[in-house]
């Protein structure tokens, strides 16, 4: 596998290994020289521009062989230009490293994926007794365990953090019925997490640099602010009254590092690129490529597989995983059908923006795959969505505004304490319906997301699932 960074120069400046220009004819993510297409880069130049993003690096993988590129700078305040060896958070991408943990011990007999919690954690307990004592491995790995999964507490920075959370956990209600649909958990992998320390005998962070980090050659990947304060790394940034500004807090709590406590640079992310999609020691190929298929409980676009997400809407699946630490979306996608692997790393709040637009494009130039665009349908009953939804961090209320269908959301808390700048209301966003319980928010804008209205076993709405969260009807 070869990773290359060099260095250029333009309003956003770089550090690629091309002059960065357009190469007519080309067909290939990566050129023979194994440095990435500059098309790719012009691309990221651009959605940067559009979306006020500070910084990114990118990275590609494509049948073998790997590279990296960084534009724009680490720090608007102390600005490092961004390369491929950048460290960015990754955030929830580390889910997909919790879970290969997991399968690591279900391929050595130790753990199986419809185990109860219980089972290897006696006093685990959430509000509903039920759920407590039949809810399993396959139900945290497949976000449908139906808790509040925004949970986050401060628990310290002792090797008891983790242990400390997952006790905490016993006033996390339902809000989704166990294994009936799927809603984004963070909270699920914290009791993953804490499995694995269980079961190895040591904390979260050793486990995983024992098992996974260290074998896969990804040297410099860390956890903590102290193992980077000398070294190449990026902070968020938020947009605020027209200003780019840092995002503060910038470390998360030591018990969030199985949910999303990776720290790592497009470089390393090649290296988990050509294991997730060739193979490695650390894992036989049936249960690697058995976390790509469908594992939860609907068949929704995206599907759950066994930690990551699944798109087939292209006509090729689509195997996928975003982070959003404070102010640094990530995204890290796959194509395994075409050896192909995409990583984003980013350090601006639109970011996710980015990233997204930056996949579609390279799907849709070098592949020929597109995802159908969603129409508007005018036939939904849309009065039935009408209400308030919430979940514990956030209220959206869809309503009429003339005759226009809108959403407002409104924080209920903010999910880091000290967060600031702080997450602020916005409200009337259009939302366009195309389908029976399906429909778009913000469409045809760069913001664009998919929203559902999800039924419960009577067939009556009970949920509006927006940013892959359920939010109960109240």
């Amino acid at each position: 596998m070869s990773v290359t960074t060099a260095s250029d120069t333009n309003r956003y400046p770089d550090r690629e290994g091309s002059a960065g220009h357009s190469l007519a004819g080309n067909t290939a993510p990566l050129l023979p020289s194994h440095r990435i297409d500059p098309a790719l880069l012009d691309q990221a130049r651009v959605e940067i521009e559009r979306d006020g993003v500070p910084g990114i690096a990118l990275g590609v993988y494509h049948n073998g062989c790997a590279a990296t590129a960084g534009m724009g700078v680490t720090n608007v305040l102390h600005p490092q230009l961004v390369d491929g060896d950048t460290l960015f958070q990754i955030a929830s991408i580390t889910k997909t490293f919790t879970t290969t943990a997991v399968l690591q011990l279900v391929e050595l007999g130790r753990l199986n994926l419809d185990d109860p919690i219980r089972a290897r954690l006696p006093e685990f307990t959430v509000a509903d007794p039920d759920v407590s004592t039949s809810v399993t491995i396959r139900d945290c790995l497949t976000h449908s365990c139906g808790w509040e999964g925004d949970f986050f507490e401060d628990t310290g920075w002792g090797d008891d953090a983790l242990a400390t959370m997952v006790a905490r956990m016993d006033k996390l209600v339902q809000v989704t019925p166990l294994g009936r649909m799927w809603s984004y958990n963070n909270a699920a992998f914290y009791v993953l997490g804490r499995i694995l320390e269980v079961l190895h005998g040591r904390p979260y962070e050793d486990v995983l640099d024992e098992a996974l980090l260290a074998p896969l050659g990804m040297d410099g990947t860390c956890f903590f602010a102290r193992d980077l304060l000398h070294r190449d790394f990026a902070v968020g940034h938020a947009e605020r009254g027209g200003q780019t500004v840092i995002a503060w807090p910038w470390a998360m709590p030591r018990c969030s590092n199985p949910s999303g406590g990776v720290v790592a640079s497009a470089a390393h992310l090649m290296r988990y690129a050509q294991f997730q999609l060739d193979g490695a020691a650390v894992l036989s190929d049936a249960m690697r490529l058995t976390a790509f298929e469908p594992a939860g409980p609907s068949t929704d676009t995206p599907e759950i597989g066994l930690g990551w997400w699944l798109d087939d809407s292209t006509g090729e699946r689509i195997v996928s995983h975003t982070g959003d630490a404070n102010g640094q979306p990530c995204l890290f996608a796959m194509i395994p059908s075409r050896r192909f692997a995409l990583a984003v790393l980013t350090n601006g709040a639109k970011g996710w923006i980015t990233a997204q637009r930056l996949l579609n494009w390279t799907m849709r130039s070098y592949f020929g795959l597109a995802a159908p665009n969603p129409r508007p349908d005018p036939r939904p009953d849309v009065d039935a969505w009408l209400g308030t939804y919430d979940t514990c961090l956030e209220r959206r209320v869809l309503r009429r505004e003339g005759e226009r269908l809108v959403l407002d959301q409104i924080p209920l808390k903010q999910w880091l304490d000290g967060l600031n700048p702080p997450a602020l209301p916005q409200g009337g966003i259009k939302v366009q319906p195309t389908g029976p319980d399906a429909m778009l928010i913000a469409p045809g804008e760069r913001a664009q997301r998919v929203g559902t209205a999800l039924r419960d076993a009577h067939g009556e709405i009970r949920w509006l699932r927006v940013k892959r969260r359920a939010a109960l009807r109240k």
